[in-house]
Formats: structure tokens, sequence, C-alpha cells
């Protein structure tokens, strides 16, 4: 079948990229990593770009969280408090980077300040989702794509589709971006 997805084996790879790039030797994954092909994609990525710069990401710095808020932000709280915590930490999930703030902020922490993260957001929520998590500290970075372009290009290959059912199947790839702190 034909799929539109978003890059995010390219989102995952600027975010490690970008950790690697300010020196950090061992970096800690909070979010899912191979329990969705998303995830995957984001985990090989940021796995990559670390590998290729020679920055371990240990197994025992990757902490896979469960639904329901109350228990993520116990779990990442008690990730914070470890005395081995990361000083580099990826959160390539839409959400996670909020419940990573909050433990934070209980730990009287910062992320910019104490460790840096990198988040992931849709453009769209970027501004109204993403930045008030980060109110009175540093912005983190964030790996960014547009639902919007994702839909268009949906609907695009649907009607090439239907002009000719017989054409193979493809994936499409959103391109994601790293967008820095203004």
């Amino acid at each position: 079948i034909d799929s539109v997805v978003q890059d995010g084996f390219l989102g995952g790879f600027l975010a490690g990229s970008w950790l690697a790039d300010r020196g950090h030797r061992r970096a800690g994954w909070i979010g899912p990593a191979t329990t969705s092909r998303q995830g995957s994609e984001r985990f090989g990525g940021a796995y990559a770009a670390l590998a290729e710069r020679g920055v371990e990401m240990p197994a025992e710095l990757r902490l896979r969280l469960p639904d329901g808020i109350p228990e993520r932000v116990r779990l990442v709280r008690e990730y914070l408090s470890r005395p081995d915590r990361p000083r580099a930490i990826l959160t390539l999930w839409q959400g996670i980077s909020s419940v990573v703030a909050r433990a934070a902020r209980e730990l009287n922490l910062a992320p910019g300040r104490d460790f840096d993260m990198i988040g992931w957001s849709t453009e769209g929520d970027y501004q109204g989702e993403f930045l008030p998590n980060f109110t009175g500290g540093p912005v983190p970075p964030a790996v960014l794509w547009d639902v919007d372009r994702l839909a268009r290009a949906a609907v695009a290959r649907l009607a090439e589709r239907r002009a000719d059912p017989t054409l193979p199947p493809m994936m499409i790839k959103i391109p994601t971006r790293l967008k820095l702190a203004d």
C-alpha cells in the first residue's frame, strides 16, 4: 500500500547529531523505541547519528514510558534523579517533552541548564503546546514536521492512485527539521 509519513529517521538523525555536536559522549532516550515503525525510525536515526560520532546510548539510559501521565512523570523523575543521569536526552515524541519538562521542574532541574534535550512537535503545535512547557527557562530544540504538508501529499498520492491503479506502492516521507529556540 502507499504510505505518507513523517521522516522519523531524518528527525532522529538531526536530533542525535545536534547532541553529539554539543560534545556529549552518552545520551539517553525517553519514550518508545521499537514498539512501532515510527519509534524504530526515530530511534534508528538518532542511534546512527550518535554512533557515527562515537556517542553511546546504552540500554540502561533508555526509558520506555507506559500510558498514563502520573506514572510517566514519576518514572521520569526517578530517571532524572539517577546519579548517572545523562546530560543529553532524546524525547522524540510529541507529549514526552512536556512530561520531561514537568518532572525536571519538580526536581528543580531545567533542560538547557542541567541537561540538553531534544523534543518533537508538529509545526502547528510548536507555539501552543511545545513552547509553554518551558516558560521561564531555556527552550530546548525540537524536531518539527508539517501535518498540512503530509495531508497534501497524501491527497495527491490518492489522486495519482485513482488515475492509475496499477502504480507500484510508494512511501512518501515528509521532511523533518530541527528547530532551535529563538
